[in-house]
């Protein structure tokens, strides 16, 4: 059983023994990139379990309102290195307490992130920067998109028709019977 505690502590010498740091007369240059080069090593091998978290469903202008007892409203992240990965489900068929807000939905990632700008699009073009997929019934289907840095919408269509997840047209959330799922990975600072 100590064989196995101890093989951990072996691989990181072996790879130690091996790694030639900067020397007396390195450059802060050599040194920052060593750091970064560490930090891309930390970030790509972390990896979480799935977690719930309360989703903020926010809006261009004004926010809407959940029904006050839907028949689900789960929200999960995970890190993945260096992105995030969420999923996300709502379903309501009483739609007691829910207000359709106005403009486009905006579903909020896990508060304390932000979504790396350098590395996916972030517009509100309907058909750019697709980072997952979703849907709404059944007949709405399309994919989840970067909106801000801390907030991904969806632009669904069913063949006929198509837009935005927003209050007054698709998925609005004062529908008698309203489901909406998305799944996405964005990558994340930090």
């Amino acid at each position: 059983m100590k064989r196995l505690t101890l093989l951990p502590i072996l691989f990181l010498f072996a790879i130690l023994q091996n790694c030639t740091l900067p020397g007396v007369n390195s450059s802060d240059e050599d040194l920052a990139t060593l750091l970064t080069l560490i930090q891309v090593q930390s970030n790509s091998s972390q990896y979480t379990r799935w977690q719930s978290f309360p989703m903020t469903i926010s809006a261009t202008t004004t926010a809407p309102t959940k029904a006050t007892s839907p028949d689900i409203d789960q929200a999960f992240w995970r890190r993945a290195g260096d992105s995030m990965e969420i999923t996300y489900t709502y379903k309501h068929t009483n739609n007691t307490g829910a207000t359709s807000g106005t403009g486009d939905y905006l579903f909020q990632i896990p508060d304390g992130y932000t979504i790396d700008s350098s590395r996916v699009v972030i517009d509100t073009f309907q058909e750019t920067g697709a980072v997952g997929s979703a849907s709404v019934f059944d007949d709405y289907v399309g994919s989840s998109k970067v909106y801000t840095t801390t907030a991904l919408a969806l632009f669904v269509r069913n063949g006929v028709a198509g837009g935005f997840v927003t209050g007054g047209s698709i998925g609005d959330l004062t529908g008698a019977t309203v489901a909406i799922t998305f799944n996405a990975r964005v990558p994340i600072t930090g």
